[in-house]
């Protein structure tokens, strides 16, 4: 979806399976010239009642996506404008109001090759910790960005990048993997696939 003019839009995605309806709904969603929006749903995982809506925003309609987070079946326009710090007149300030709660984002791209970006916000200042586990639960690399501000971390410019390598700089093969986010008391996993 990509904007012709300041303004909002609203969008509603259906999906119709063998038992489940899963049926993802965005409104007064703010977009401007060239922003371009991408929902890339699991539907599966919708149905189940899990944030399962992984939106991406190419702020200049240039191919690169600066941000990305995830939404539940039911996106407000306030929790839009928490997750990517936008204005409905589409600028970009530092910060929009107050970061309530410390989150972890899906990492994208995802499938990735060789590279990807791991957003989160913080709410509180917190030293955090990313630990990478392949589909066996051994540990294969630990980034740690010491204390990090209150704040977003979603854009390529701030979310954690990993360049697809173990502690010891090989190159890892492709497969599943899983990333755990320490953030003071903090935790949670999620998963992410490299394809050769």
């Amino acid at each position: 979806m990509i904007g012709k003019e300041k303004g909002d839009y609203g969008l509603k995605l259906t999906y119709i399976g063998k038992e489940e309806i899963p049926v993802f709904q965005a409104a007064d969603i703010p977009t401007s010239t060239k922003t371009a929006h991408q929902y890339v749903v699991d539907w599966i995982a919708l149905s189940e009642g899990k944030e399962a809506v992984t939106i991406q925003i190419d702020e200049g309609g240039d191919g690169i996506f600066e941000q990305t987070f995830v939404s539940d079946s039911k996106l407000t326009l306030d929790e839009y404008l928490s997750a990517t710090a936008v204005t409905p007149e589409g600028k970009y300030p530092a910060t929009w109001g107050d970061v309530k709660k410390t989150k972890l984002f899906q990492n994208y791209p995802n499938p990735f090759n060789p590279e990807t970006w791991i957003p989160y916000q913080l709410s509180e200042d917190s030293r955090v910790v990313i630990l990478i586990y392949d589909a066996t639960g051994s540990l294969v690399r630990k980034l740690d960005l010491g204390q990090k501000p209150t704040g977003l971390y979603i854009d390529n410019s701030k979310a954690l990048y990993w360049d697809g390598y173990n502690d010891r700089g090989e190159l890892v093969a492709s497969g599943i993997y899983f990333y755990t986010f320490h953030a003071g008391s903090f935790r949670e996993t999620k998963k992410m696939v490299i394809v050769r």
